[in-house]
């Protein structure tokens, strides 16, 4: 009976451990979808009310689209005057892991044309990082699918095996 108790725990806990991976992939993939609606907004915003960006990050870190995204929420609280463009390099340092060295490429391009060229300038650079950020996520959309029925079948068949080799 502790064998068969310990064998259904053991293959539960495979499968959790793939559903863990899973969402984590899940997650990143939100994540990306966010960041390229920040980049939107942020493009629209610059180019209907030419707002400085410290602005225009406060408004878009209080909009409930982005109240789960912890990039706006970080670029939106400039308290200590911090130029814009020094903020959304920080922001890229701490979320580098989460969006993958690909898009944070593109953001660190882009961080160095805001707040220093013409409006016009700015907002065709942060349409094409958008662009970017937008083929980069179609790629993962797909890999994400795939590599969830992967982690759960990893999970499930790897919590068996470990069963079988202990039985």
């Amino acid at each position: 009976m502790i064998r068969l108790a310990g064998s259904v725990f053991l293959i539960v806990c495979g499968w959790l451990g793939g559903h863990t991976a899973a969402q984590k992939q899940k997650e990143r993939l939100r994540q990306c979808m966010l960041l390229e609606s920040y980049l939107n907004n942020l493009r629209a915003e610059l180019e209907y009310t030419h707002a400085p960006f410290e602005q225009i990050a406060r408004n878009l870190a209080e909009n409930p689209i982005f109240q789960n995204f912890p990039f706006a929420r970080f670029c939106g609280q400039n308290t200590l005057g911090y130029p814009f463009f020094l903020l959304f390099r920080d922001g890229i340092g701490q979320n580098q892991k989460l969006f993958g060295s690909e898009i944070c490429g593109c953001l660190e391009l882009l961080s160095g044309q805001l707040g220093n060229y013409p409006v016009e300038s700015q907002a065709a650079a942060i349409e094409l990082c958008r662009l970017r950020v937008a083929q980069i996520t179609d790629a993962l959309r797909g890999k994400t699918a795939q590599n969830a029925k992967l982690y759960h079948s990893l999970g499930l068949l790897g919590g068996a095996a470990v069963v079988i080799l202990l039985w």
